[in-house]
């Protein structure tokens, strides 16, 4: 439990931080050139459970798919889980977005938001390695 409650607090740290830098300082204006930033002010507090959810949900998941063995290093452990999160992030989210949003480029938001969807938990993945890893 200890590793778990560490793990989901870290994780919300990174993927809290990735998200605002990555969405509303680095490439805020090309979201919004591409219509996907629609509102003013963007709700942090809403972005912050989010990311709490998926900090949780990634700390719960971290030990059941990256075995011990694999988790010897912890981060190709964590690259390994974090490309495979991120890959599914992709095909639930981004793809599914691109289809249904009057996006102003479709092939530039998929590569931007692909790009986050596998550097955040792939980081995260690296984060969860380093707590989860064997102690010799």
């Amino acid at each position: 439990m200890k590793k778990y409650i560490l793990g989901a607090v870290a994780s919300t740290v990174i993927g809290f931080a990735t998200a605002f830098v990555w969405h509303l300082v680095l490439f805020q204006n090309l979201y919004t050139q591409l219509g996907v930033i629609g509102r003013i002010e963007p709700n942090i507090p809403l972005g912050f459970i989010a990311n709490l959810a998926l900090a949780l949900t990634l700390s719960y998941l971290y030990p059941k798919l990256i075995s011990s063995e694999e988790n010897n290093n912890p981060i190709l452990g964590g690259i390994r889980f974090g490309v495979i999160i991120g890959i599914l992030n992709i095909i639930f989210w981004v793809l599914k977005f691109a289809a249904t949003q009057p996006l102003s480029s479709i092939p530039t938001f998929i590569g931007i938001e692909s790009a986050f969807e596998l550097i955040q938990p792939t980081l995260i993945g690296i984060e969860l390695g380093f707590v989860y890893r064997k102690r010799i």
